[in-house]
Protein backbone atom coordinates (compact mmCIF):
# COMPACT_ATOMS: atom_id res chain seq x y z
CA UNK A 1 0.00 0.00 0.00
CA UNK A 2 1.11 3.42 -0.52
CA UNK A 3 -0.70 7.04 0.02
CA UNK A 4 -1.43 9.09 -3.27
CA UNK A 5 -1.23 13.13 -3.52
CA UNK A 6 -5.05 13.11 -1.93
CA UNK A 7 -3.39 10.87 1.32
CA UNK A 8 -5.83 7.87 0.06
CA UNK A 9 -4.39 4.46 0.47
CA UNK A 10 -4.03 2.73 -2.91
CA UNK A 11 -3.02 -1.22 -3.42
CA UNK A 12 -0.68 -2.06 -5.68
CA UNK A 13 0.19 -5.36 -6.53
CA UNK A 14 2.64 -6.80 -9.89
CA UNK A 15 1.20 -5.93 -13.34
CA UNK A 16 1.37 -9.54 -13.79
CA UNK A 17 -1.87 -10.17 -11.93
CA UNK A 18 -4.00 -8.31 -15.29
CA UNK A 19 -1.35 -8.28 -18.16
CA UNK A 20 0.89 -11.40 -17.92
CA UNK A 21 2.66 -10.17 -21.32
CA UNK A 22 2.64 -6.12 -21.35
CA UNK A 23 1.52 -5.72 -24.92
CA UNK A 24 -2.15 -4.31 -24.52
CA UNK A 25 -1.82 -1.47 -22.77
CA UNK A 26 0.67 -0.48 -24.98
CA UNK A 27 -1.34 -0.99 -27.70
CA UNK A 28 -4.37 0.87 -26.20
CA UNK A 29 -1.87 3.77 -25.10
CA UNK A 30 -1.36 4.00 -28.60
CA UNK A 31 1.67 1.79 -30.02
CA UNK A 32 2.08 1.17 -33.25
CA UNK A 33 4.61 -1.52 -33.05
CA UNK A 34 5.22 -3.44 -30.15
CA UNK A 35 8.12 -6.12 -30.01
CA UNK A 36 7.75 -8.77 -27.46
CA UNK A 37 10.68 -11.37 -26.45
CA UNK A 38 9.38 -14.36 -24.80
CA UNK A 39 11.47 -16.33 -21.84
CA UNK A 40 9.74 -19.40 -22.02
CA UNK A 41 10.96 -22.06 -24.68
CA UNK A 42 8.76 -23.27 -27.84
CA UNK A 43 5.94 -25.17 -27.06
CA UNK A 44 5.71 -23.70 -23.83
CA UNK A 45 1.92 -24.47 -22.81
CA UNK A 46 0.70 -22.17 -19.44
CA UNK A 47 -0.96 -23.90 -16.48
CA UNK A 48 -4.88 -23.22 -16.90
CA UNK A 49 -5.66 -24.78 -13.81
CA UNK A 50 -5.52 -22.35 -10.49
CA UNK A 51 -2.84 -23.61 -8.11
CA UNK A 52 -2.28 -22.41 -4.85
CA UNK A 53 -1.56 -18.67 -5.54
CA UNK A 54 -4.75 -18.04 -7.43
CA UNK A 55 -6.78 -19.98 -4.84
CA UNK A 56 -4.77 -19.46 -1.66
CA UNK A 57 -2.90 -16.24 -1.76
CA UNK A 58 -3.84 -13.91 -3.98
CA UNK A 59 -7.21 -14.17 -2.81
CA UNK A 60 -6.56 -13.98 0.51
CA UNK A 61 -4.47 -10.59 -0.41
CA UNK A 62 -7.00 -9.03 -2.57
CA UNK A 63 -10.23 -9.92 0.37
CA UNK A 64 -7.92 -8.48 3.19
CA UNK A 65 -7.67 -5.00 1.19
CA UNK A 66 -11.59 -5.07 0.34
CA UNK A 67 -11.31 -6.42 -3.32
CA UNK A 68 -13.24 -9.23 -3.13
CA UNK A 69 -13.97 -9.49 -7.50
CA UNK A 70 -10.44 -8.93 -7.77
CA UNK A 71 -9.85 -12.32 -5.41
CA UNK A 72 -12.70 -14.18 -7.30
CA UNK A 73 -11.01 -13.38 -10.67
CA UNK A 74 -7.78 -15.26 -9.27
CA UNK A 75 -9.91 -17.88 -7.70
CA UNK A 76 -11.64 -18.72 -11.76
CA UNK A 77 -8.32 -18.43 -12.82
CA UNK A 78 -8.55 -15.14 -14.79
CA UNK A 79 -5.18 -14.11 -15.31
CA UNK A 80 -3.85 -17.81 -16.34
CA UNK A 81 -6.17 -17.59 -19.29
CA UNK A 82 -4.72 -14.43 -19.58
CA UNK A 83 -1.95 -15.89 -20.16
CA UNK A 84 -2.35 -18.76 -22.31
CA UNK A 85 -4.36 -16.23 -24.52
CA UNK A 86 -1.18 -13.76 -24.91
CA UNK A 87 0.81 -17.26 -25.49
CA UNK A 88 -1.66 -18.17 -28.37
CA UNK A 89 -1.53 -14.86 -29.45
CA UNK A 90 2.40 -14.56 -29.48
CA UNK A 91 2.33 -17.98 -31.75
CA UNK A 92 0.05 -16.80 -34.42
CA UNK A 93 2.60 -13.21 -34.48
CA UNK A 94 5.21 -15.27 -35.31
CA UNK A 95 3.17 -16.10 -39.36
CA UNK A 96 2.90 -11.76 -39.46
CA UNK A 97 0.63 -9.17 -37.67
CA UNK A 98 -2.01 -9.64 -35.59
CA UNK A 99 -5.36 -7.45 -34.01
CA UNK A 100 -3.88 -6.98 -29.99
CA UNK A 101 -7.11 -7.44 -27.99
CA UNK A 102 -8.20 -4.58 -25.26
CA UNK A 103 -6.37 -4.87 -22.43
CA UNK A 104 -9.82 -4.26 -20.21
CA UNK A 105 -10.80 -7.31 -20.91
CA UNK A 106 -10.99 -9.67 -17.27
CA UNK A 107 -12.38 -13.52 -18.07
CA UNK A 108 -15.17 -14.24 -16.13
CA UNK A 109 -15.03 -10.66 -13.94
CA UNK A 110 -17.51 -7.86 -15.05
CA UNK A 111 -15.68 -4.67 -15.33
CA UNK A 112 -17.16 -2.87 -12.25
CA UNK A 113 -15.94 0.20 -10.15
CA UNK A 114 -14.19 -1.94 -7.93
CA UNK A 115 -11.98 -3.44 -10.98
CA UNK A 116 -11.48 -0.09 -12.59
CA UNK A 117 -9.51 1.43 -9.39
CA UNK A 118 -7.19 -1.57 -9.80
Amino acid sequence: NRSDSNNSILTLFDAFCFEPIPYRSAVDEGATHVLVMCSRPDGFEPVTKPGIYEKGVAPLYFHSHGHSQVAKFFQDGGQQYLYAEDMLILEKAKLGKVSIPPPKILYGTPRTPEIQRC
